[in-house]
C-alpha cells in the first residue's frame, strides 16, 4: 500500500513539474506577446510622440 502511494505522489509531482513548465513556457509565450503585440503599440506611440 504504501509503494501505491509512493508511486501516485511521484507521478503527482512529475504532473505538477509539467504543470509549471508548460505554464512558464506559455507565460513566456504570453510576455512576448504582450510586449511584442498589440498591447504594446499604445506604449510605442506614447514613446514615438
Amino acid at each position: 500500500m504504501e509503494g501505491f502511494l509512493l508511486g501516485r505522489l511521484h507521478l503527482m509531482i512529475a504532473l505538477l513539474g509539467c504543470m509549471v513548465w508548460f505554464l512558464r513556457m506559455d507565460m513566456a509565450r504570453i510576455w512576448g506577446f504582450l510586449s511584442s503585440g498589440n498591447y504594446s503599440w499604445p506604449r510605442r506611440m506614447v514613446h514615438l510622440a
